[in-house]
């Protein structure tokens, strides 16, 4: 089921329900997508993953707005769970990041990749790690060939690039370029009303998606500098109110430092990168897909700390291990090589 939240008279919040696959558990979080329907351009802010379609119809119908009555789509970012709906608004302008101003030479091949990047550990964990009395590997291809079912090469789509404005409904946006959920992830920001869009950037706990941790972290601390006074997620409730607002994107940028910096605690004797995220759960996954995407979240977050000297590392996939070395650069040097990364002060927390 979806739900339906007005927050405005020409704003609603749609929350879409989990993708639901083979065994017939979430391969995801369920989604927000954003409808604005004001006297022009009545637009959606992402369009959800190709299962979500009967949903998303439902509730613009519900609300009252036909679907071919959308004129423009705004995706946060090019992958399938934000834009795979995109065939269900073939009249609609849809509009996507481009730095370089040009359209993908083969769309379909960057959703290969993103497949493959899941895919590859998802498989690693049957074969190698004994997830296998879980879930078989004719079971993972049935539940990828579902996820990522044949887009279309080519998409007919208007380019952003940062700093570009947008009239969406009664609303003109400015687009915000944040990567670290992905390199093409953008935020939505409304200056006047100081609304912002937040996309796949998390507002607690550990990102949805995560593509490098650095530019993750500079993306919220861009965030943070606008001062907003509403935020509106992909993922997760809406915060309202300046300090709530501020606070939230706070929370979720002391989380990550606060990961980074304790993780290297508790890396003595070398974990593999299962190993640690078996034991920061304190329970085996019964679910491999969804416990794939967790592991490819740590591993980046292990990657940056590789990268910045505070860990060293040795091996490849999920048997590469993690470790502190005395002959690194100390924990307390993470700072200096990766100025993101700073220590919490006391009146943070």
């Amino acid at each position: 089921m979806y739900a339906i939240h007005a927050i405005d008279h020409d704003l609603w919040q749609i929350t879409l329900p989990a993708p639901v696959f083979y065994p017939h558990l979430p391969a995801a979080h369920p989604c927000n997508v954003y409808l604005l329907a004001g006297s022009h351009a009545p637009t959606l802010i992402n369009v959800g993953h190709p299962t979500q379609h009967l949903a998303l119809t439902r509730a613009l119908i519900d609300i009252g707005v036909h679907p071919e009555r959308i004129e423009r789509v705004i995706t946060t970012g090019w992958s399938i769970h934000l834009m795979g709906n995109i065939q269900a608004f073939p009249h609609a302008e849809l509009f996507l990041y481009s730095p370089v101003m040009t359209e993908p030479e083969d769309y379909n091949a960057l959703v290969t990749q993103e497949r493959a990047q899941w895919e590859s550990i998802a498989r690693e964990l049957v074969e190698q790690h004994g997830y296998d009395q879980l879930c078989t590997l004719d079971e993972l291809d049935q539940f990828f060939d579902a996820y990522f079912p044949p887009v279309a090469s080519k998409l007919n789509y208007t380019p952003l690039k940062d700093g570009h404005h947008i009239r969406v409904g009664s609303r003109m946006l400015e687009v915000l370029h944040t990567p670290g959920p992905q390199p093409n992830h953008i935020c939505l920001w409304e200056p006047h009303s100081k609304e912002l869009f937040t996309g796949d950037i998390t507002l607690d706990g550990l990102p949805y998606r995560l593509n490098e941790v650095h530019s993750y972290l500079s993306s919220q601390q861009r965030l943070i500098d606008l001062e907003p006074h509403t935020l509106y997620p992909n993922y997760g409730q809406i915060a309202q109110g300046k300090e709530r607002a501020i606070q939230q994107v706070r929370r979720g940028q002391r989380f990550l430092n606060n990961f980074l910096t304790n993780a290297t605690l508790t890396l003595h004797g070398a974990p593999s990168l299962i190993e640690f995220a078996e034991q920061d759960l304190g329970y085996k996954p019964a679910y491999v897909p969804r416990f794939a995407l967790t592991l490819l979240t740590h591993q980046a977050f292990f990657e940056e700390l590789v990268r910045a000297r505070g860990i060293a590392a040795e091996g490849q996939g999920l048997n590469r291990r993690y470790g502190t070395d005395l002959e690194q650069a100390p924990v307390h040097q993470l700072a200096r090589h990766s100025p993101a990364l700073m220590p919490l002060k006391s009146d943070d927390l």
